[in-house]
């Protein structure tokens, strides 16, 4: 129909967009998959991926695909440089390609260049897909060179263009491909040993900025890895590292034989290689998007049907109405009117065909969706655990960690899921390595970890001798759990006993499960292993049936929790949030950008001193003229209000906002109010216990509604407490050197990090408590001794007392000792001398401030990380902050509200405890008047003194 408008604008497509397109792939191994799913998707039974030497191309190599599948005509090939544009969307739900975009976004992001060679049926066909060549040809469309050539002979098959075409095409080919001659080029269809298949060549490969390439093919000759990845980092998966571990489990049910460098990867059916692997069924009608989206596009199908259907019968009818008035028709109009209702004919039946489609899809809207869950424990490295979500049998996403596994404890560490999701439940985005629909995703992966929990309990790992003595029965001996499990013998055979031996005939492509040999353990079978060489006689011949998989069905089962669990839980989230409002009602007020400049220049950063007994007067004295700052700085806001009245419940109305030249005029909101919580009675107390890590002034509410022999005991830990830090911190001194870069030896390997506390006492050395850079969890610090070996500075330190630390730990400017480095000025509000400090000082202040700007500015705030990192100290003065205070001004008084509808929850559980108290206190009241023999003297108030001592000692 394009021929109706000649003289119409047509949209072109730029020969950046490859670039742009390639970019989708942040996974390079995503990228090199994209080319075996075309093969896959064409039916091959094997490809081989191999790389070939050539000095002459970026990176030193070419990269090669090679395929035995159905191959590609001519005008196949020319469908490849129509972008979004694929038969398989309607061939096939288990094809994986359904974008027409894998194999330019997937080869564009390895190299800049590729060539096509495919063959099918009497012809040869090449196509150079080149940026290299559009680059310096300067032309900005998409131009492929394609020569044809006869199968048999080998001789060129002109199209329009003739023979002058096919020779500029050849030119092109010889000067921007790594083939200078036809004849070479020619050459490369004899690979293709079939008479169908398909061979791609990349070169030019991307580099990285140290010059190599991204892909490592010489340090592992069967393999392709990703280059320059830290061996050590333990984060790094398997899958990431090594291509060939990753097109193991490319695929859950895998049939094509794959080749790496010329020798075969042993491809793993995912569910077969777990250890008491169990399936949950699943049923939802979350996954609503995806069904809605086909049953709009099929009534937009029926609906231009159906339009063209009444386009054609009225044309039919007004030709039959032209040719019935006349009395001899002639045979040209018979004919015209017969072909006419022939059309109107078949385009009725394609509307039924689509209006039954349309009405089955949308009778299926409503039918929930059906997924199966499979779990089981990795025993050959337990390290290695999460989620595989595959969408029609192709791997999209991996170890993704749900439940308790976010949490990073024991509780079901170790356990891999899997789960297969078919394009009418979730649509994977065109990367293939995530999914689209974000929402109904996240609603999933909730749903696998519920079912996770289920198969934890029913695996009954955690009872009897516990989660430790059930992996020391494989081989994990230490408590470390990223070590390796030990190869000792009975280890080896413990594994191989409990995990079946699942392979792939090399001439059927069907799995077999072979039976438990001693001798075969920690033994590979060989490459072109077939099934006459399987021990098992039942299945020992091609002809025999597969034998599928028994995994077991389980039932799921959520867990229920008591009261006192539910209760528990809601009391540790209340005194954790009263923590959080605690923290933020401490934080200093910024007035105006004199005293920002002010603050800054006074700021001092050692770290914080504990407060000991001695100085319990003088904490006492400062905690009252804070107060009184306090109240000053609420009394213009409670003069805002004085006439107003509000509910507890409601929020206080906001200070006001007072905008000006100067960016920072505005003060954080006043902390919360207090809640009016009653005191509960004394025999509740013991129901409500208070934990050791909440705040202090949490501590000391908590400790008037205690018994008084259990606040006595605190009272005397808190002491003993107070003596500890005496002791420990009054003489030690403020280090000086936090903030300073260092590196650490870990195992033989400089690690960077920064100095970020000490721990100074008078009986031990000085300790430094170094934060990594590559691993800034709290859990992977380390304490280092002062003048340690595996300790040394980046950059000479300075001291404010002319001392020096150099690199190598040696004080170059007299002896420097822990007695001699300054003492803390926070007292005097004086900054320590030394101009070299100050300035170290401002740097940091301004390093923190940009670092708060970077991870807490608003979502609405587009500013690059670059930028922030880049203002002085006067930009970050006139920072425009009050819009960045109205945003945690909302969270805060949403925190806080959150915070008081909590506590009437709480107030609520208490007063329905106090009366479930009485109800037990009265019934057992009656049952000593009636059964206890040991009182029977008791009457009256001894009685009801005896009562209330038993409820006091059974609570």
């Amino acid at each position: 129909m394009d021929e109706l408008y000649p003289s119409l604008t047509r949209a072109s497509l730029d020969q950046n967009y490859l670039h742009a397109n390639s970019t989708t792939h942040e996974f390079l191994f995503g990228a090199l998959a994209e080319l075996v799913d075309n093969a896959r998707d064409a039916d091959a039974t094997k490809i081989n991926v191999f790389t070939t030497k050539n000095e002459d191309v970026r990176g030193g190599f070419t990269l090669n695909f090679l395929d035995d599948g159905e191959g590609m005509d001519s005008n196949d090939v020319a469908n490849i440089v129509q972008f979004g544009r694929s038969s398989k969307r309607l061939s096939s739900d288990n094809m994986i390609g359904q974008y027409g975009n894998g194999l330019k976004s997937g080869s564009m992001r390895i190299g800049n260049d590729f060539m096509l060679f495919s063959k099918r049926g009497r012809s040869c066909t090449c196509l150079m897909l080149s940026r290299t060549f559009l680059n310096r040809e300067r032309i900005s469309n998409i131009i492929v060179p394609m020569p044809v050539w006869d199968a048999d002979s080998r001789k060129p098959i002109y199209d329009t263009g003739g023979k002058a075409k096919y020779d500029m095409e050849i030119e092109l080919i010889k000067k921007y491909s790594p083939f200078k001659t036809e004849r070479e080029v020619i050459k490369q269809f004899d690979s293709i040993k079939d008479r169908t298949g398909t061979l791609i060549v990349l070169y030019n490969v991307k580099l990285l900025d140290s010059g190599n390439p991204e892909l490592d093919v010489l340090t592992d000759p069967t393999d392709i890895r990703m280059a320059e990845i830290d061996e050590e980092d333990k984060s790094n998966w398997p899958e990431r590292v090594s291509f060939k571990a990753y097109v193991s489990i490319l695929y859950l049910d895998p049939r094509m034989k794959v080749y790496i460098q010329g020798k075969k990867v042993r491809t793993k059916r995912l569910a077969n290689c777990l250890y008491k692997p169990k399936s949950y069924k699943y049923s939802s009608t979350r996954f609503k998007k995806r069904s809605e989206d086909e049953v709009r596009k099929a009534e937009n199908e029926f609906k231009l049907a159906e339009e063209r259907w009444r386009e054609a019968e009225s044309d039919s009818k007004d030709k039959e109405k032209k040719v019935s008035i006349k009395a001899n028709p002639k045979k040209a109009e018979l004919a015209e009117l017969r072909n006419k209702q022939e059309k109107s004919r078949l385009l009725k039946n394609e509307v039924n065909q689509l209006r039954d489609d349309w009405t089955k899809k949308k009778a299926s809207l409503k039918e929930p969706k059906t997924l199966d869950f499979i779990f089981g424990f990795n025993i050959t490295n337990r390290k290695y655990y999460g989620m595989f979500i595959y969408n029609c049998n192709r791997l999209i996403r991996m170890y993704e960690r749900v439940g308790p596994q976010i949490d990073g404890g024991v509780n079901c560490s170790g356990v891999i899921g899997v789960v297969n999701v078919p394009y009418l439940v979730l649509e994977p985005t065109h990367n293939k390595q995530n999914f689209a629909d974000n929402k109904e995703y996240m609603h999933m992966l909730k749903a696998m970890g519920d079912h996770l929990q289920c198969y934890w309990r029913e695996s009954k790992v955690s009872e009897g001798k516990g989660v430790m003595s059930f992996w020391e029965n494989f081989g994990y001996l230490s408590s470390s759990w990223s070590d390796e499990p030990s190869n000792d013998p009975r280890y080896l055979r413990a594994r191989a006993m409990h995990i079946p031996k699942v392979i792939q005939c090399d001439g059927c492509r069907k799995w077999r499960v072979l039976p438990f040999q001693s001798s075969a353990i920690g033994k590979e079978p060989p490459e072109n292993w077939i099934c006459s060489m399987n021990p098992d006689l039942k299945r020992n011949k091609c002809q025999c049936a597969e034998e599928k998989p028994s995994i077991p069905v389980g039932e799921f089962k959520k867990e229920t929790k008591s009261i006192e669990q539910k209760r528990a839980e809601k009391e540790e989230k209340l005194l954790k949030m009263q923590k959080e409002i605690n923290k933020i009602s401490k934080l200093q007020t910024v007035s105006s950008s004199r005293d920002a400049q002010r603050k800054l220049s006074d700021v001092s950063f050692s770290p914080p001193r504990r407060q000991s007994s001695r100085s319990s007067r003088r904490s006492q004295e400062s905690s009252e003229s804070e107060e009184e700052e306090e109240e000053e700085y609420r009394a213009p806001s409670r003069r805002r209000i004085k006439n107003e009245e509000y509910d507890d419940d409601d929020e206080p109305p906001p200070p006001p906002s007072r905008r000006g030249d100067s960016a920072i005029k505005r003060k954080l909101p006043p902390p919360a109010p207090t809640s009016n919580y009653k005191t509960p009675p004394r025999k509740l107390s013991a129901v409500i216990s208070t934990p050791n890590h909440v705040s202090s002034s949490t501590s000391r509410q908590s400790k008037e509604y205690m018994p008084a022999r259990k606040k006595a005991a605190i009272e005397q830990d808190e002491e003993s407490e107070d003596e500890d830090l005496e002791d420990e911190d009054d003489d030690a001194p403020i280090q000086t050197v936090i903030g300073q870069m260092v590196e650490v030896d870990i195992s033989g390997k400089w690690r960077a990090g920064r100095i970020v506390s000490a721990k100074i006492t008078k009986s031990e050395p000085t300790k430094w408590r170094i934060k990594f850079d590559q691993h800034p969890q709290d859990r992977f610090d380390k304490w280092l001794e002062e003048g340690s070996d595996h300790l040394r500075f980046v950059n000479d330190v300075k001291l404010a007392n002319g001392m020096t630390l150099h690199n190598d730990n040696q004080e170059a400017s007299g002896t420097a000792s822990n007695e001699q480095l300054p003492h803390s000025s926070t007292d005097s509000g004086n900054i320590p001398a030394g101009g070299q400090l100050v300035t170290e000082q401002h740097e940091n202040a301004l390093g923190k401030l940009r670092t708060c700007l970077r991870y807490f500015l608003p979502p609405q705030w587009k500013m690059p990380k670059e930028e922030i990192n880049n203002l002085s100290l006067q930009e970050l003065v006139d920072f425009p902050m009050d819009d960045f205070f109205d945003h945690y001004e909302k969270g805060l008084r949403k925190l806080v509200s959150n915070f008081r509808t909590q506590a009437d929850q709480q107030r609520s559980i208490a007063a329905n405890a106090k009366k479930e108290l009485e109800t037990a206190r009265k019934l057992l009241l009656n049952v000593l008047k009636k059964v206890d023999s040991n009182t029977p003297e008791l009457e009256g108030e001894a009685l009801m003194s005896h009562a209330q001592q038993f409820v006091d000692d059974h609570t």
